[in-house]
């Protein structure tokens, strides 16, 4: 609809009502020659009536159906925020069952992005339990080492071997990149210090092969290529102006 149309939709009212007015007259005291005369007036007067009925009607519903998408669009915006946090989130509320009606694939998506979120915490849990306790215990060392750190970060592709440069210092085996790593005390003999540090350079080498960290690292592959998708969907949705499907929430 022409938005000078909508803009003046008061003014429309005034006009066509003197018109409207003028012409009703025109009809009743005029013989048929004089309104064959004027039928271009009224023709135009009746085109000028039909166009404020439109603005008038079609700036309400208009109004009403914005508003309804407004919803949907803070919706799919409310949605990349709990996927950016990776959360799970209720999508039983009555605009959660709107938004599902207008776009069922999204909503198939974040039924399966809920899914992971269940699945989440004891995977996430047995990751941690064997970097922080097991792997260390397993070489016999204590919780105040970095090596928990180092294997945490190596797990998840956040720290490079090959880049650190090792030294030892104040009775620690160290690794230096972009931060200094205590890796482990250093042994009292000479014996003792090459067999940890050979135990350590390849529980930190092998720790991809381990069976918690495998399997974190499945997870979270799928995690990333649903938030991915998804918010390549709830940006769309975010941008749409007219969406597809009806609701019980949608304007009647």
């Amino acid at each position: 609809m022409p938005k000078w149309i909508r803009g003046h939709a008061s003014g429309f009212r005034i006009v066509i009502s003197a018109v409207a007015t003028v012409t009703s007259v025109l009809l009743a005291v005029l013989p048929v020659v004089s309104v064959i005369k004027v039928s271009a007036p009224v023709t135009a007067s009746v085109v000028l009536f039909a166009m404020y009925l439109w603005a008038e009607l079609g700036h309400s519903e208009s109004s009403v159906q914005q508003a309804h998408v407004k919803d949907l669009q803070d919706f799919a915006g409310w949605a990349e925020q709990v996927v950016g946090l990776t959360h799970g989130f209720d999508f039983s509320t009555p605009k959660a069952k709107s938004f599902r009606a207008h776009f069922p694939k999204l909503g198939k998506e974040i039924d399966d992005w809920n899914g992971l979120m269940r699945q989440l915490p004891p995977i996430d849990a047995r990751f941690v339990e064997f970097t922080n306790i097991e792997e260390p215990m397993r070489l016999g060392l204590g919780a105040n080492t970095a090596l928990p750190s180092m294997l945490n970060l190596v797990a998840r592709g956040f720290l490079s071997l090959p880049n650190q440069t090792w030294q030892v210092q104040s009775g620690w085996i160290q690794a230096i990149n972009q931060g200094t790593y205590a890796v482990v005390p250093l042994p009292p003999d000479e014996a003792s210090t090459c067999k940890l540090i050979s135990d350590v350079w390849d529980s930190l080498t092998t720790v991809d092969e381990k069976p918690a960290v495998q399997e974190y690292q499945a997870m979270h592959r799928k995690v990333e290529a649903l938030r991915a998708t998804l918010n390549d969907g709830l940006r769309t949705v975010q941008a749409k102006h007219r969406p597809e499907g009806h609701c019980d929430l949608c304007p009647t």
